[in-house]
C-alpha cells in the first residue's frame, strides 16, 4: 500500500506520507483496532459469565484481522489523504494492479505495459469516468503508435501475442479507427485461443 502511494506521488506530483508517518499511522490504526475488538470481546464475556466475573480478552491477530480490520482501515486513511477527484481512484487502480502483481495474475512487465500505455492517455487520472473516451474514437490509430502497441503486445506474450496481432490485421487491416479496434478487441478477447492474454 505504501509502495501504491509512492508510485501515485510520482505520478501526479503530489507529496504524500514519508515511511515513517506511514508507520506512524499503521501502528495508530493497528492499536485502535485492536482495543476495539479487545472491548467487544471484553463487553462479551461480561455478557456470558457475569458470576465469574470478566477475563482477560483475548484478539487474534490472524488474516481475517487484517481482511476486515487492518487493511480497511489502513485503506481509508490513506485515501483521504489524496485529492479525491483525481488521485483517490488512481491510486486505488495501482493498488489493485499491485496485488495482481502480488498474486501472481500479472507480470510485472504486464504491469509496466499497462502503465505506459495508460499514461499516455489524456486525463488518465479519470480512468472510472466511463463517460469519458480519452481519445477520439472516430480517428484512425497513429501508425507509430499502432506499431509500439503490436510489437510490445508480442513480445509480452511469445506463444499467442503474434498470433492475436496477425488476427488482428487480417481481419481490420494495417490501419484502422479506435472504436473499431475498441469493439473487435473486445470480442477477439472471449476467444478460447487467446485466454492467456491477461490485459484486456
Amino acid at each position: 500500500m505504501f509502495l501504491s502511494l509512492k508510485v501515485l506521488s510520482k505520478i501526479m506530483n503530489e507529496v504524500t506520507y514519508s515511511w515513517k508517518m506511514f508507520k506512524q499511522i499503521l501502528q495508530s490504526i493497528l492499536r485502535q483496532a485492536i482495543k476495539g475488538l479487545a472491548q467487544e470481546a471484553l463487553g462479551g464475556q461480561e455478557k456470558g459469565s457475569k458470576a465469574k466475573g470478566p477475563g482477560k480478552p483475548q484478539v487474534d491477530i490472524d488474516l481475517k484481522f487484517f481482511q476486515k480490520n487492518l487493511i480497511p482501515k489502513l485503506h481509508k486513511t490513506l485515501v483521504t489523504s489524496v485529492r479525491q477527484d483525481s488521485s483517490a481512484p488512481l491510486f486505488n487502480l495501482i493498488f489493485a494492479m499491485r496485488i495482481a502483481l502480488l498474486q501472481e495474475k500479472l507480470t510485472s512487465k504486464e504491469n509496466t505495459f499497462f502503465f505506459k500505455q495508460l499514461l499516455l492517455l489524456k486525463d488518465f487520472q479519470d480512468w472510472r469516468k466511463t463517460e469519458l473516451d480519452f481519445v477520439d474514437m472516430d480517428q484512425e490509430i497513429p501508425k507509430p503508435r499502432l506499431l509500439h502497441i503490436k510489437r510490445d503486445v508480442s513480445r509480452l506474450y511469445p506463444e499467442f501475442g503474434k498470433k492475436f496481432v496477425e488476427k488482428l490485421e487480417a481481419d481490420l487491416g494495417q490501419a484502422f479507427k479506435y472504436k473499431d479496434a475498441s469493439l473487435y478487441i473486445f470480442k477477439l478477447f472471449k476467444d478460447p485461443k487467446f485466454k492467456h492474454l491477461t490485459l484486456v
